[in-house]
């Protein structure tokens, strides 16, 4: 004879299979438990921001960090301005500062930094005050004039030194290596290309070198270019020849201006996760 149970007895059943659900999803995760995040790309009209292979355990979180210049201007990014938020707390990051020069990118692997416990399901980054800008146009400084074999070794244009190192005239090529170091208060742009040379009968010839690319400097920083000039035999012999350097708008003057980038947000990516903790 079997006996109907009581609604305390047929309770008692599922009361315990919710305790063992329960327990198993209060389970805490391994110390070496890791969390994959979803890949993230912000942009504006100034950057592009790629965020892709962020992991965080208890003791790390990092990820690789991609920036495009969108701009024909001069871009910098300093990371140890950003700012994260987890739970309502606020880290940063200790990279170096880099600039891209126009339509450049760069990548570097950041690093959180600050506190004890990465281990979130969801954060946030802030970029804050960590872009700034230089216009590549500024103020075109006009150096004034110098020639190839040269009357003087060095001119001072504006808060540009600029300095005849080394040269090699041969009748059909003309190498000169020159420094330029910059002294105000802003950033200075130097771009090589932008420089030619006139012969005496009149006409200008670009700069040959075609690995010449922009450079910019911050107070006190020098640094070097090649003037090239490639002439057929038959208009110049360089060895008996005045070259006048033709300086443009080579040489310019800018300041920084912040920018503001597109913050982003991070949720875990379940099935990556569950992939690099099998």
């Amino acid at each position: 004879m079997h006996r109907r149970k009581t609604p305390l007895q047929l309770a008692i059943p599922f009361a315990l299979l919710a305790f063992s659900t329960a327990q198993a999803q209060d389970k805490p995760y391994k110390p070496d438990h890791r969390f994959a995040y979803s890949d993230v790309t912000v942009e504006d009209e100034h950057v592009q921001i790629e965020m892709k292979d962020v992991l965080a355990e208890i003791g790390f979180c990092k990820f690789r960090f991609k920036v495009t210049n969108k701009t024909g201007d001069f871009i910098f990014v300093d990371p140890g301005k950003f700012k994260v938020n987890m739970d309502g707390k606020t880290y940063g990051f200790g990279e170096k500062p880099f600039m891209l020069k126009p339509h450049d990118d760069a990548a570097r692997t950041l690093n959180l930094q600050g506190g004890s416990d990465y281990h979130k399901e969801s954060w946030s980054i802030d970029f804050a005050d960590g872009f700034a800008m230089a216009s590549s146009k500024g103020n075109a400084v006009a150096p004034g004039e110098f020639t190839l074999p040269p009357a003087i070794n060095s001119i001072t244009a504006g808060p540009f030194t600029i300095e005849l190192r080394d040269r090699d005239q041969i009748t059909k090529r003309t190498t000169a290596k020159f420094n330029v170091k910059y002294g105000g208060s802003g950033v200075g742009i130097v771009d090589p290309a932008r420089i030619s040379v006139k012969i005496p009968a009149g006409q200008v010839y670009a700069n040959a070198n075609s690995k010449a690319k922009p450079m910019l400097l911050s107070t006190g920083d020098d640094d070097n270019f090649d003037l090239v000039a490639e002439i057929p035999g038959r208009i110049a012999d360089m060895q008996f020849t005045t070259l006048t350097v033709v300086w443009n708008d080579a040489f310019v003057e800018s300041r920084k201006e912040p920018i503001s980038a597109p913050g982003a947000s991070f949720s875990v990516d379940q099935v990556r996760t569950a992939e690099i903790n099998k």
